[in-house]
């Protein structure tokens, strides 16, 4: 392969009130090896604090680009991050988390050692038997999208760890989607597993989570949220994974009884309410019923979907607000 790497790789980071962590992350990439061959581009998604005051007084290398946009949420930056990348590669990076300090290298150590072009390339998986690299193969699709192998976690199902082709990306169309706040980036990555014809694997650990992320919060927006995910969901995943779809309806509505209908005064209801709108929801989770992920739900969830498969949405919303110690009222 060409051993000419400008311009090969560009690093997106979405960033929205937190200049003091965002600084620590760019002054750790900008002493990187290679990192003059990466295009860094910080996509500041409307920040009301200081974080653009932070970022304007940092002394930042000239392949570091700060961009300010209107508040329109993480995905929006993501996309426009993408339509600004250079890089003949993508990758993704929180502005509240780390990476190792050989993020950058392995990636361009690991390019250089290749002689034709991957279309997504995987770090972090978990996999002790693992050689340097290997190809995924076909056995390995929904391990990937759904984060388990063997009942056992493989790798994050989000973007982060992961360096995309931007030609996949371009020639997919394979965005973001701007309605979802939380699940956008397992839906972009599954997209991009699902068009690649090669994607490679490595259990080298490139990328720490530093803060507590969306999709462990309580919002009102949760319920919207989930529905549009399944929707995007079922858009992408073909029949011969529809055991990626089974997971994700298991693990979906159990997150919206747990962070939403549990909340219901919270989001303006009554009990009774939230019962029979949880109810018709559930005519759309056709594989409610399936348990062959009972063994890996967790005993509260497993007993919250036996409930749900008996449409018994009142007893469900009881039994979680009881196991996490809140009274419940009409």
């Amino acid at each position: 392969m060409n051993n000419d790497t400008e311009s090969l790789l560009s690093i997106i980071i979405p960033t929205y009130n937190n200049g003091k962590l965002v600084t620590k992350l760019l002054s750790a990439l900008a002493k990187q090896k290679y990192v003059e061959k990466a295009q860094v581009i910080i996509v500041d998604d409307g920040s009301t604090d200081d974080t653009m005051e932070i970022l304007s007084q940092e002394d930042l290398p000239s392949n570091f680009s700060v961009i300010s946009k209107k508040h329109t949420g993480v995905s929006s930056s993501r996309n426009y991050g993408i339509k600004l990348a250079k890089g003949k590669y993508v990758t993704f990076i929180d502005a509240d988390d780390m990476v190792s300090d050989d993020y950058i290298a392995s990636f361009v150590e690991f390019y250089l050692s290749q002689k034709t072009y991957s279309d997504v390339v995987i770090f972090d998986v978990n996999e002790d038997t693992l050689d340097k690299y290997r190809k995924a193969s076909a056995e390995d699709v929904c391990g990937l999208i759904e984060g388990i192998k063997n009942n056992k976690p493989f790798v994050s199902v989000g973007i982060h760890s992961k360096f995309y082709l931007k030609d996949l990306m371009i020639k997919s169309n394979i965005k973001f989607d701007p309605n979802l706040r939380v699940g956008e980036d397992l839906i972009f990555n599954a997209s991009c597993i699902l068009a690649a014809q090669q994607v490679i694997l490595s259990n080298k650990k490139l990328y720490f989570y530093q803060e507590k992320h969306s999709v462990d919060k309580i919002s009102s927006q949760n319920k919207l949220n989930e529905l549009t995910f399944q929707r995007d969901l079922k858009e992408i995943i073909p029949n011969k994974y529809k055991e990626i779809l089974v997971r994700y309806e298991i693990t979906g509505i159990c997150f919206l009884v747990e962070r939403y209908y549990s909340h219901y005064r919270d989001m303006g209801l009554t009990f009774n309410k939230a019962a029979s709108e949880l109810r018709n929801i559930l005519k759309n989770y056709e594989y409610i019923r399936d348990k062959r992920y009972d063994d890996i739900l967790g005993r509260k969830n497993r007993i919250l979907r036996k409930c749900l498969s008996h449409k018994l949405t009142g007893t469900s919303i009881i039994f979680i607000n009881l196991v996490n110690g809140r009274k419940v009222n009409g």
